[in-house]
């Protein structure tokens, strides 16, 4: 692995072989729970592109999985991973025939992607496996409502907005829920102590990246061009990703805002007026 990341500082071009394999590795993802839908009689919908969070990420649509047994749709959130796994034992194949070590480091992202694809607290594919193995459907979209219900002035609400849960999975659901806040809290922490370190980071990467742009063009060396544009490309979906998700907490907070000066209103008319 060591060998393969010193001849990719000799032969810059082996980057974009890397980008390559790693688009088709998130390809062949996607076209794996494609098959295990189909494998269990359903259709799948589009292959697309798209940006969630601040990531680039291919998507297969598989809505009809809610019409298979928690068994199928286990093996529809694991068939992406499974391919990736076949994928890999294929690159390490080719690697030991003619002894391409670059195809080590390829193998090396590969399965940090398919640890990442295990995160439970994001649209991925552990969060998925994680709702199928509670018999919840969208645990994130319940956060709203379970939060709700917990409010001193709604307890005392017979209708519930939440699913009826055996004890054991009610549990399991509450616990869960707690992680995702925690985790979703853990980055405004983080930035709210670091100040503005990382913008000024974010703007220093998107000058450098334009520098190298404007180097590589100066040089006419095609190599380096198709880097700096990969480089830049990335760059731009970080901020753009960014700015979504930003615009996605202001509208969510304006709404709860919103909401708050409604009910505190409607309290201040219902309240008696002393005589």
């Amino acid at each position: 692995l060591v060998s393969g990341l010193q001849t990719m500082l000799f032969r810059p071009e082996l980057v974009l072989l890397l980008l390559g394999i790693s688009i088709a590795s998130v390809l062949f993802h996607e076209l794996g729970h494609a098959s295990a839908l189909r494998r269990s009689g359903c259709r799948h919908g589009t292959i697309g592109l798209a940006v969630y969070v601040i990531w680039p990420v291919l998507y297969t649509d598989v809505t009809h999985v809610y019409r298979l047994s928690r068994r199928e749709r286990l093996r529809v959130d694991l068939g992406g991973m499974y391919f990736q796994l076949v994928g890999m034992i294929v690159l390490f194949g080719v690697y030991v025939a003619p002894d391409a070590v670059i195809l080590l480091v390829a193998i090396a992202l590969t399965t940090f992607a398919f640890l990442q694809q295990f995160t439970p607290f994001l649209r991925f594919d552990g969060y998925y496996v994680i709702a199928d193995i509670m018999g919840v459907h969208e645990p994130l979209s319940l956060v709203g409502p379970f939060i709700r219900e917990h409010l001193p002035w709604r307890r005392h609400r017979r209708t519930s907005e939440l699913p009826a849960l055996r004890p054991v999975a009610r549990v399991a659901f509450t616990g869960y829920l707690f992680l995702v806040v925690a985790f979703l809290a853990y980055p405004f922490i983080i930035g709210a102590f670091a100040g503005t370190a990382f913008i000024t980071g974010l703007i220093d990467g998107g000058r450098a990246s334009w520098d190298g742009f404007t180097s590589a063009i100066a040089a006419a060396d095609p190599v380096l061009i198709a880097l700096a544009v990969v480089q830049l490309v990335s760059w731009f979906l970080i901020v753009l990703g960014l700015a979504l998700f930003a615009f996605s907490i202001v509208r969510h907070v304006s709404r709860g805002l919103i909401a708050l000066v409604s009910l505190l209103l409607r309290r201040v008319r219902r309240a008696p007026i002393p005589a």
